[in-house]
């Protein structure tokens, strides 16, 4: 008989008064086919939860080697849990009862230690705008980069869901001008047994104030000093002489200063201006610039 199942079988009994049969009633019982499940957790509490794939099995016993004295409290369950210090493999003993043998089978498994990581990073700046558009990324992960059986591995970054080619801890990344409004950053950080991530969303600030650095009020074109503005809900600025002179103050980057102070042209030279804004991106904190015109005639 191959096939596990039920049999009934027949036999002759011959003794001085008389023949008899025998009826023998047949259990034949299908070998465990074992292997051993493994799932690992990489967070607390680090360690494997071992299992036994057979649902048949009633009996089973665990060893390790080198020994694992954890198991003495779990020895003969169908999954045991299990945080080994250095390699070890791990042997399962199942059969469908403890005494005697009956189809016994058996599995192993090696199982490496756990090399937790918790994915950090650090970057800079927090905003990005057409100003600061290299965006600076430093993996601060923290896990056993020493460790003797594996320790670190490394780290993957992504923006916007895209592979990058840099693998350093510090990455540099250029970011485009006609990038989308946010810039999603990925680090995965990870070891030969775990894995962690970190995220960050990068706002792209949309803002611009162009100003120019010369004027001439009498030409047919930049003849006002007047910014660019793009993004802004709200700007302001005053322009200073060279003797600290108060000479120009609006509220309104268009039309622009004209060159005159009290209805009277001024003179040729370089004036000082400062301006604050508030853009979408920061709407309840100002943003400051401070630079020099030279008025031209």
């Amino acid at each position: 008989m191959i096939y596990s199942g039920l049999y009934f079988d027949t036999l002759p009994r011959h003794n001085a008064s008389g023949d008899s049969l025998i009826r023998l009633r047949l259990t034949v019982l299908e070998k465990l086919d074992i292997y051993i499940h493994s799932t690992k957790n990489c967070k607390p509490p680090v360690g494997y939860t071992l299992q036994c794939s057979s649902y048949q099995a009633s009996y089973c016993r665990w060893s390790a080697e080198p020994q694992d004295t954890s198991l003495d409290t779990q020895n003969h369950g169908l999954a045991v849990t299990v945080n080994p210090l250095k390699p070890t493999t791990y042997s399962l003993y199942a059969d469908y009862r403890e005494a005697p043998p009956q189809c016994p089978s058996s599995a192993s498994i090696v199982i490496n230690p756990i090399q937790p990581v918790v994915a950090g990073l650090r970057i800079n700046p927090a905003i990005l705008d057409y100003d600061n558009l290299i965006l600076r990324a430093e993996d601060y992960s923290v896990g056993n980069r020493t460790a003797p059986y594996g320790g670190w591995a490394g780290r993957n970054w992504y923006i916007n869901g895209e592979l990058q080619p840099h693998r350093d801890s510090l990455a540099l990344f250029q970011i485009p001008p006609d990038a989308p409004d946010t810039i999603d950053l990925l680090m995965e950080a990870y070891s030969p047994t775990c894995l962690d991530t970190s995220f960050r969303r990068i706002p792209f600030r949309r803002v611009a104030l162009f100003f120019p650095n010369c004027f001439t009020p009498q030409a047919e074109s930049n003849n006002r000093f007047a910014p660019q503005p793009q993004g802004i809900l709200q700007y302001e600025i005053w322009i200073y002489s060279r003797r600290g002179i108060l000479i120009y103050h609006d509220t309104n980057p268009l039309p622009g200063w004209d060159g005159t102070y009290q209805g009277r042209p001024c003179p040729q030279d370089t004036y000082t201006y400062h301006c604050r804004y508030r853009d979408a991106a920061t709407p309840n904190g100002w943003q400051h610039l401070h630079g020099t015109v030279t008025l031209i005639r």
